[in-house]
């Protein structure tokens, strides 16, 4: 007998009603046998969580290793810029305060109750930095891990989203997943430590929104539990961060978006009672009173005050002129897509003169705002138009993700404290590429961009490694001379 390019004589012995078996001498080694068996054991165990084959785990191991390898060097970068404030000089953090009022304070160990207050209610996050802190002290190398670990985690349940809630292909889903993995923008929220609060909203806003689209389609026995998870997951996305409110509403776009079916054929049978019941069902009025719950508890954190900015955290905002306040914020989204989908100019800090005002229609950048939005509106009409179900469905998915957690950080809505935030396009960003995907599945150009973005992420990443090098960077940036140095400079010298 030849096995794997060996003669190998082995006494046979078969036995009734079964294939060949070996038996006596060596016993050659049945690779056959092994990858049947094992591969049953994945579909029995791993059909649970979304494992179809053994390719399927092979994607997430991929995608999640090439996250952690692209951000294993931020490990020993010091702690910079808001670190400082919001870790080293917390009293929450420090545990100076009981665990108990750290629920009442703001980011910066501030109370909520405060007029001066930041009004940033991120308690989940500050536990976080509390734990890092009462096991390793100040040692640099266990914050990162977390954040570093969080990361690998979110890009996983990313790829499972693809998988199993789009129901993409592997090589589709691996594509996105390898995008969001290695994307420079995201350097700030991994390598930087106070942007775990992105970290843990977006982990707990993709818990949520995979936990509301099995809830759906549960048996009876696991919705309750299903339920339980995805509000539960949406309330500790609001507790890590203020953006993550905005799965709930998500949620609901995505559960009318499947509806389309359904819609359409009644549509067509011009039953209007029908489309209520379609629309308005037990899904949509728990969603919608979960919103408006949430909704609630973060006004009532509030307590009675909204947080106050200066003219240095956003310009536009105190602009005296109506037309310039908007063609600055409608242009400032225009960047922010821009930098999503070519990442060539990026820093850490865009406050001050770092970004014009735009003040006259003239300006170059009203092209490039006209250009943007008239490409969003065609493509909500062509997603309208189109008779292909699972591709409306994909488009309203992405389109949804895409804008509504980049409502409450975009000027457009409240004013925020700060011009531009890469660190807030951690989850818009790959739901830009799920856009396009919509159209065209994974092409060249895909491809090819995964492997360029890496080197375009070690870059930036640099600017994250110490204190003093931290600001380099953006001394190269156009208005370099407004740049607020107020913070670590004064830490270095």
């Amino acid at each position: 007998m030849i096995r794997s390019g060996c003669s190998v004589d082995v006494p046979r012995k078969k036995y009734i009603g079964e294939k060949n078996l070996y038996a006596g001498g060596k016993v050659g080694w049945s690779s056959s046998r092994f990858a049947q068996k094992f591969t049953s054991l994945i579909n029995k165990f791993g059909s649970r969580f979304g494992f179809r084959n053994l390719f399927d785990i092979l994607m997430y191991s991929t995608v999640g290793l090439v996250a952690i390898l692209c951000y294993l060097n931020s490990l020993t970068g010091d702690f910079v810029h808001d670190d400082i404030v919001a870790i080293t000089r917390n009293p929450d953090v420090l545990g100076h305060t009981s665990i108990w009022r750290l629920f009442f304070n703001d980011f910066w160990g501030k109370p909520m109750a405060d007029p001066l207050s930041h009004k940033s209610y991120r308690p989940l996050t500050v536990l976080t930095f509390r734990w890092n802190m009462s096991l390793g002290g100040f040692a640099v190398e266990g914050y990162h891990l977390v954040n570093v670990t969080l990361h690998a985690l979110v890009v996983c349940l990313l790829t499972y989203t693809c998988r199993i809630v789009l129901r993409w292909n592997i090589e589709n889903s691996t594509v996105v997943g390898l995008l969001f993995a290695v994307h420079p923008v995201h350097t700030e929220a991994v390598a930087n430590i106070v942007g775990r609060a992105e970290l843990l909203s977006a982990f707990f806003f993709f818990v949520s929104f995979v936990s509301f689209h099995r809830w759906r389609s549960a048996r009876h026995e696991s919705k309750r539990i299903l339920s339980v998870l995805t509000f539960g997951s949406a309330f500790f996305a609001l507790l890590a961060k203020e953006q993550g409110i905005t799965v709930v509403a998500v949620n609901l776009g995505y559960h009318l978006a499947t509806l389309t079916k359904q819609k359409l054929e009644i549509r067509y049978m011009k039953e209007r009672n029908r489309l209520k019941q379609v629309w308005l069902d037990r899904y949509t009025f728990s969603l919608f009173f979960g919103l408006v719950a949430l909704l609630g508890f973060r006004t009532l954190m509030l307590h009675g005050s909204l947080p106050t900015f200066s003219v240095q955290d956003n310009p536009a905002a105190f602009s005296p002129s109506v037309l310039t306040r908007f063609l600055t914020k409608t242009y400032l989204v225009t960047f922010n897509a821009w930098l999503m989908l070519c990442p060539s100019n990026l820093s850490y800090d865009w406050q001050m003169g770092s970004i014009p005002l735009v003040e006259t229609i003239w300006h170059r950048g009203n092209l490039g705002s006209v250009f943007l939005f008239s490409g969003m509106g065609a493509i909500f009409m062509c997603n309208r138009k189109t008779g292909k179900v699972q591709e409306k469905i994909v488009l309203s998915v992405a389109l949804v993700i895409l804008i509504v957690p980049f409502l409450p950080a975009s000027n457009l809505l409240v004013t925020v404290g700060f011009v531009v935030a890469e660190r807030i396009l951690y989850i818009p960003r790959p739901y830009s590429q799920l856009v396009l995907e919509g159209f065209w599945q994974a092409n060249l150009i895909s491809i090819l961009a995964t492997g360029l973005e890496p080197a375009r992420n070690l870059e930036h990443f640099c600017s994250f490694d110490t204190s003093y090098p931290f600001w380099s960077p953006r001394t190269r940036l156009p208005g370099a001379e407004h740049v607020r140095l107020d913070v670590n400079i004064p830490h270095e010298l």
